[in-house]
């Protein structure tokens, strides 16, 4: 297959999208499938010397293709070629043209083309001028190079840079004279891009020059002439030269040099010291030098095994960066040999040498590393070098396969009356599944401290198509006279959201059936899940003539997570609300509601707002919790200027400015809707920025005042 250059098909790109540009201003019409209405060659050849920009673009696109399929063979690329050179003698042919055929040669241009091409540098129009200087780089001849150095003590401002550029990436040794004279002269652009084709070209000559220039300039070396230095240390090096290289590279990593480019230059160093690497590396490692020593230890890896344990036997001479390098690299290519300066040092280091010894034991993934770890995981009290440290050994552990610490882990947590609230997360974040029992006693533990960590730690344990559900039920039941039944049951709720073996409301009650859980405990508990069989123990509920039964049944639809029931709340919260003795419960629909219709749905933004609109009506004799409640998922759900404008009348409430301050500043984040009414949000948000008692949120108003 035929391809474009990617740098002369970005090039022609460039060209029609202007051309594209120019003929839709001009009213043209542009076919969307050129190739199917392609015209007849011969005419679009004729047509091509009359091309102005904003023309019909199917002639240059016809001719393209041209271009392209003579690639095919040597012969059929030379006549296209010539063809397209024929444009550029026709003095008629207009600016536009002249531009399309020089790009174009960039892909088929040959040495047969380099005089005329050359005759167009010096053309007055620039545009044309800077195309067929790249069709002159592209030409692999060394006439097209030969015309573009001939030209270049005639060439000015952007022709010039061009032309500077060109001969330094077809490393024209021929040009070094002239490019040295402009790297020395006083135009700066000139000199900075002459500076680099001499590092490009990288001969002994431009090597020459551009030290002669360095040493020249003051410390630190002027940033034009870094990286050519460095690209001649390289050349250098490629020759042969290696004290020409060193020489660069040695004059680079003076003092007083950004420590970017003495690290630059030491690495070159580094690279120079060939059959000497390995010691050169140990020497630096051990130095004053800083940058010498990050160069350093990024080599650490390439170090063999003697090397490594010879830097381990010695690793307190090191500076700590070296030590954390040294450390790493160890423990991944010589582990067993590493330990026991890792493990002694996890135990017993200071700052970042410990963090990182810390870690290593993850990686050497060794039984004998878990004392030590567990030890860092209980040490100490939570203070913040501590918390690393503990963070540490946990990230560690929980890198260990799992058939390694898993068992482990068990075994302490279950000989521990009060375990580390740390492996108790562990065993779930490992997914240990025989943690099973001793998580769910854990949970139901007199002791505070684990029990949130080991119901965490069970939902990570739950497992798709089992009977983990059921054993979840188990624990709340057991858990109905203790102050965390309701976390087990959002527990639960969360396992069930990940369940793939059924229906995970059909497996909870049976559960419950099976355990006599009464309605009054298993309705709010099942009403989390949803569900057709649910809604009818719902109803059976709220028929009950037990008023608990009723209570437990309405806590059930309130847990609801889906929207279908949003309408028998808005009626139990109304019926409720008129009783004075009833205010709790009809408060507890009410929020239901409001949180049932706020959910993301196909309703239409307009119908959501006048629902919660409605629920503001029903809850204004309430508390102003409610009422703040109704603004905020208002603002979640409805991204509309009507609900801006609603929300806004109550910045004037007292009881609830606060919150409608959140929910003006939330609707704010959103720049589709904050930008094309800025001057209305501009009012509100100074009003919020001046009234929010929160920080926050006042910072927020004023950046979203400045568009921020």
């Amino acid at each position: 297959m035929i391809t474009t250059p990617p740098h002369t098909a970005c090039r022609i790109r460039d060209f029609v999208r202007a051309a594209m540009v120019a003929a839709l201003t001009a009213g043209v019409t542009i076919a969307a499938e050129p190739s199917a209405v392609r015209p007849d060659r011969a005419a679009a050849w004729r047509a091509l010397p009359a091309y102005r920009h904003g023309d019909d673009m199917t002639t240059l696109l016809t001719i393209e293709q041209d271009a392209i399929e003579s690639m095919s063979t040597p012969e059929a690329q030379n006549a296209c070629a010539a063809r397209l050179a024929l444009v550029l003698e026709q003095p008629q042919a207009t600016a536009a043209a002249r531009q399309w055929v020089c790009l174009l040669l960039r892909q088929v241009g040959t040495p047969a083309e380099v005089p005329i091409l050359a005759r167009e540098l010096s053309g007055s129009d620039i545009e044309t001028a800077d195309a067929a200087r790249q069709a002159l780089e592209s030409i692999r001849d060394a006439t097209a190079v030969a015309a573009l150095r001939e030209f270049l003590p005639r060439a000015e401002g952007r022709m010039q840079l061009g032309i500077i550029a060109a001969l330094g990436q077809r490393r024209d040794a021929a040009a070094v004279p002239l490019l040295a004279a402009l790297a020395a002269g006083a135009d700066a652009p000139a000199a900075n891009a002459a500076a680099r084709a001499l590092g490009f070209i990288g001969n002994p000559t431009a090597i020459a020059t551009l030290r002669s220039l360095g040493e020249k300039s003051a410390v630190p070396t002027p940033p034009p002439l870094r990286e050519p230095l460095l690209q001649a240390a390289e050349a250098a090096a490629r020759a042969g030269d290696q004290t020409g290289s060193r020489a660069i590279h040695e004059f680079l990593f003076r003092q007083g040099q950004p420590a970017t480019l003495r690290q630059a230059a030491a690495q070159g160093l580094l690279d120079a010291a060939a059959g000497n690497r390995t010691a050169t590396i140990l020497e630096w490692l051990a130095g004053d030098d800083p940058d010498r020593r990050c160069v350093a230890a990024g080599a650490v890896d390439g170090l063999d095994e003697g090397a490594l344990a010879t830097a381990l036997e010695t690793l307190g001479r090191y500076a700590p960066q070296v030590q954390q390098a040294i450390l790493t690299v160890a423990c991944r290519t010589i582990p067993r040999t590493a330990l026991p300066v890792v493990l002694t040092l996890a135990a017993d280091g200071t700052g970042d040498v410990r963090l990182t010894a810390i870690e290593c034991l993850g990686g050497i993934a060794s039984a004998e590393c878990l004392p030590t770890l567990l030890a860092v995981l209980t040490e100490g009290t939570p203070a913040e070098t501590v918390s690393q440290t503990r963070a540490a050994a946990r990230n560690a552990l929980a890198a260990m396969p799992r058939e390694i610490v898993g068992p482990w882990l068990i075994d302490i947590v279950a000989a521990d009356p009060k375990p580390n609230r740390d492996l108790v997360a562990l065993l779930g974040e490992i997914r240990e599944p025989a943690a099973w029992n001793s998580l769910a006693r854990l949970a139901l533990a007199n002791d505070p401290a684990p029990w949130q960590a080991a119901l965490d730690s069970l939902v990570s344990l739950a497992r798709p198509e089992s009977d983990d559900l059921s054993r979840l039920v188990d624990i709340f039941f057991a858990a109905r006279q203790s102050d965390r039944h309701e976390a087990v049951a959002r527990t639960i709720a969360v396992a069930a959201k990940q369940w793939t073996g059924g229906d995970p409301a059909s497996a909870v009650l049976t559960a419950v059936d099976r355990l006599g859980i009464p309605a009054e405990l298993s309705l709010p508990l099942v009403g989390r899940l949803g569900g057709t069989a649910t809604l009818a123990r719902i109803d059976a509920g709220l028929a009950s003539p037990d008023q608990k039964v009723r209570d437990a049944a309405i806590e059930g639809l309130c847990n609801w997570p889906t929207a279908d029931v949003s309408d028998r709340l808005l009626t139990l919260a109304r019926e409720a609300l008129a009783q004075p003795d009833r205010q709790a419960i009809g408060r507890q629909s009410l929020r239901a509601y409001v949180r049932t219709v706020s959910l993301k749905s196909e309703r239409p933004a307009e119908k959501t707002l006048t629902l919660l609109q409605g629920a503001m009506s029903l809850a204004a004799d309430g508390s102003a919790e409610d009422r703040g409640f109704v603004l905020e998922r208002t603002a979640a759900a409805v991204r509309s200027m009507d609900a801006v404008e609603w929300i806004a009348v109550y910045l004037d409430d007292p009881a609830v400015t606060q919150a409608a301050c959140r929910a003006v500043v939330s609707l704010a984040h959103y720049r589709e809707l904050r930008q094309p009414n800025s001057k209305r949000f501009g009012e509100l948000l100074d009003r919020i920025a001046d009234r929010a008692s929160d920080p926050a949120v006042a910072n927020r108003a004023r950046r979203y005042k400045l568009g921020l």
